[in-house]
């Protein structure tokens, strides 16, 4: 889903004071560093300010409950195979509660800001709980004879999706970055929903298969009532209902979503791994301007920890999704998502309150936007920058600077080899004056 998220903290290039040192050696990329900081800024305060900034187990009947957890040795070879079997990475489970099936939950479960699990809703009572399990009845459905779109792997069971409108896929800056990778490892055929049925349940099928749209008018009198899963009225026509198909072992990259998510599960078993906002330092968020700028560039089961050292500390809590489950996601928490078995999935987003206090935010327009003369632009946002992170941190100057080098180094320093001639080497002078 693509949604107009600002990446937690984004880019980092810019300090707060000698504003001559960008000057000779930003040009061209100089807007990539500087929007992508802007853009670091704001969900930073929305993820710090509005947010939860770790889960708390005690908090709200216990909403994550720990579990036992194996330790890991001192040993470099140990340790990465903890994570990497996700023993040290998963510090507990995300709390189930039932729920009174005729009570409306979401506003109440909202202001938990964590993850939770619910059971008994209103969802249960859904005729879409116990049709849908069976996929003779969905491949039969009218809104469901046709599937545009079915993205399709032959070998990796991650699905990644490029955002073609992000900054760095433009032609002016891609052709700054040669090797920059801007193609999907996927294919998309459409098909019938009884050959997509037919291949997502057959043992021998050897590819992924991944479909989501809108769960069509039609479709929709199976999942009424539906108008308790919003937010709001608004909320419910802006977005609609969206139904997820997926295989066993088919996931998308870890990422954040800017919305409330309340997931509703039909059939088969889902797992989740989510972690809080606060993780962005351990989870090396791809640069907003980057095609994939909310996702993580850690791979979830292959981490790399020369490149993303800091993975082994992320905290986890995990998730099993049962038919008739409700999962809610609050905005901006991480999450890495599998099917453990042949799934069908229903998801809606509400705005609600953070998105309404961020939106003037967003589209409010500053003096730099007016400024047509670089240097003159550069400096305003240099300050602009300044000025803001200044007011999170209570004018804390070495606090500015260390949140600035995580974010230089959690963002940008495992995407070096891109940026090597032009990034790193040319820039190396500015860093050393710039971070010391």
């Amino acid at each position: 889903k693509n949604q107009p998220i600002s990446s937690p903290p984004p880019s980092s290039s810019s300090s707060s004071s000698p504003h001559h040192h960008f000057y000779g050696y930003l040009r061209d990329i100089k807007w990539m560093w500087l929007w992508s900081i802007c853009g670091g800024i704001i969900i930073l305060f929305a993820s710090s300010c509005l947010l939860s900034p770790s889960p708390s187990p005690s908090k709200a009947q216990s909403i994550l409950s720990p579990v036992s957890v194996s330790s890991t040795s001192t040993g470099d070879e140990k340790r990465d195979d903890e994570v990497k079997n996700h023993n040290s990475i998963i510090k507990g489970n995300i709390e189930r509660i039932e729920w009174i099936s005729d009570e409306p939950f979401t506003h109440t479960i909202e202001k938990l800001k964590e993850p939770v699990i619910l059971y008994n809703t209103v969802t249960s009572t859904w005729n879409a709980i116990k049709l849908w399990r069976d996929h003779e009845y969905l491949s039969s459905h009218p809104d469901m004879k046709m599937m545009e779109g079915v993205k399709i792997s032959d070998v990796d069971s991650t699905f990644f999706f490029i955002d073609m409108e992000a900054h760095f896929a433009s032609p002016s800056s891609s052709s700054l970055i040669p090797d920059l990778n801007l193609t999907c490892n996927f294919r998309t055929q459409n098909m019938t929903s009884s050959e997509l049925f037919r291949r997502i349940y057959d043992p021998q099928e050897k590819r992924y298969h991944y479909w989501y749209g809108k769960v069509g008018k039609e479709l929709s009198r199976d999942v009424t009532p539906y108008d308790f899963i919003w937010m709001d009225k608004s909320d419910q026509s802006q977005f609609g209902l969206y139904l997820w198909i997926s295989g066993s072992g088919t996931r998308p990259p870890i990422h954040i979503d800017s919305d409330h998510n309340f997931y509703v599960h039909v059939s088969g078993r889902k797992r989740f791994v989510l972690f809080p906002p606060d993780q962005w330092k351990n989870l090396y968020m791809y640069p907003r301007l980057h095609p994939e700028w909310h996702k993580s560039q850690v791979k979830f089961d292959a981490p790399d920890f020369d490149k993303f050292p800091n993975y082994a500390n992320a905290v986890g809590f995990e998730a099993i999704l049962e038919p008739g489950d409700v999962l809610y996601i609050p905005p901006y928490w991480w999450h890495h998502v599998e099917s453990i078995s042949p799934c069908v999935s229903m998801a809606s987003w509400s705005q609600g309150t953070i998105w309404n206090l961020m939106k003037p935010v967003y589209e409010r327009t500053f003096a730099f936007d007016e400024m047509k003369e670089p240097k003159q632009r550069l400096a305003s946002v240099l300050l602009h920058i300044d000025i803001v992170l200044k007011k999170i941190y209570n004018e804390d100057e070495k606090q500015v600077r260390k949140y600035l080098m995580e974010v230089y180094k959690a963002r940008w320093v495992p995407l070096s080899s891109l940026f090597f001639e032009y990034f790193v080497i040319k820039r190396q002078k500015f860093l050393c004056i710039e971070f010391g």
